[in-house]
């Protein structure tokens, strides 16, 4: 129990440092402010070295080891098949969440495998441990379970409504905007639909982590 809430304070301050760090670099190596209503994840290190962009990939990789730390010891016993679920479950939506961070959409059709393979283990993931959290309710009646079935149901119907938006599409037309000179320039649009699931989704991950810290209290 206290070391899952370790390794999960560890993980949220790894993400917070990398959305505050890499939003500072992609100002300054592309002169614009990243918004994640429009940008997807992958911005962070397109068209950049390792050695020129060393601490958004420093921090996306200490998030991603720190979140498959957590799924391999929240529950060290393992006795439980959701909590074996989750675990697995975790870690393959961990790696999915990491290569969509890496791969492009110039290599589209990967990018949308991983996407889609992310959206979908998240939603597993969340649904395995709500299971576990009403079973557990249900033996002990304990108040972190009855948290975690709540948050649980809640983060679910979140991710179903992002994930069947009949708008989630990467079909987006650049917006023509004529400067005071009268030179046009090619912006793009204010929301990206697809582009800011994919980060709602990466939100719910991490409450979803949370949810399954919260349940590791029910005794």
């Amino acid at each position: 129990m206290v070391l899952s809430v370790g390794i999960a304070a560890l993980m949220i301050f790894m993400f917070a440092m990398l959305m505050v760090v890499s939003s500072l670099l992609y100002k300054r190596r592309m002169n614009i402010k990243y918004n994640i209503k429009n940008m997807f994840p992958f911005e962070f290190t397109y068209k950049s070295k390792i050695s020129e962009n060393f601490y958004t990939y420093a921090f996306l990789t200490l998030f991603a080891m720190s979140a498959i730390a957590f799924f391999t010891t929240f529950d060290l016993t393992y006795r439980n098949g959701y909590n074996i679920f989750t675990m697995i479950g975790g870690i393959l939506t961990t790696i999915s969440l990491f290569a969509m961070f890496i791969i492009p959409l110039t290599n589209l059709r990967l990018h949308m495998i991983f996407s889609v393979v992310f959206f979908t283990l998240n939603f597993a993931t969340c649904g395995s441990n709500t299971i576990n959290a009403w079973r557990t309710n249900s033996l002990i009646s304990s108040i972190p379970a009855i948290i975690a079935i709540v948050l649980g149901i809640i983060i679910a119907v979140l991710q179903l409504v992002l994930f069947l938006n009949p708008r989630m599409t990467l079909d987006f037309k650049a917006e023509k905007v004529e400067g005071e000179n009268g030179e046009v320039t090619y912006v793009r649009p204010k929301w990206v639909v697809y582009a800011f699931t994919e980060w709602m989704h990466i939100f719910l991950f991490i409450l979803n982590i949370i949810n399954i810290t919260i349940l590791t209290f029910a005794k």
